[in-house]
């Protein structure tokens, strides 16, 4: 291979191409508007089937597949809401007790006041396994 060229042997330790591929993408991924009802919310997702959306500020996002144990990763953030000057949006198991094989809880609140949750208009959460 070229100087500088990425190799199978670079990427993983593993013995197929298939579990390296497996191992380094996403499981799940959701873009959502928490502004709107829960049914019209996603955007664009892959392996999720709905968000429940349990007030404001207050989400889980449903797996369409699960995942095969709570061993994931997931990551979320979100642009502030109009008229709020910051929000912090993050995976929510302690809140609402979700991180299951079968969805993710995520919160969003403004910066200012932890107890006042907001309703971001773009939220992203991926999930990696």
């Amino acid at each position: 291979p070229a100087a500088g060229s990425i190799t199978y042997p670079m990427l993983s330790t593993s013995g197929t191409e298939a579990d390296n591929v497996a191992k380094r993408t996403a499981k799940a991924w959701v873009n959502f508007d928490g502004t709107l009802a829960a049914a019209s919310m996603i955007n664009g997702a892959f392996n999720v089937s709905s968000i429940t959306d349990h007030g404001v500020g207050d989400y889980e996002v449903n797996f369409l597949v699960s995942m095969p144990d709570n061993d994931y990763a997931a990551v979320c953030g979100a642009t502030s809401p109009v008229n709020v000057s910051h929000t912090v949006t993050f995976v929510a198991s302690t809140i609402r007790s979700t991180y299951s094989t079968g969805a993710v809880a995520v919160a969003s609140f403004t910066l200012a006041d932890s107890n006042n949750r907001a309703d971001p208009a773009n939220i992203s959460v991926i999930v990696m396994r």
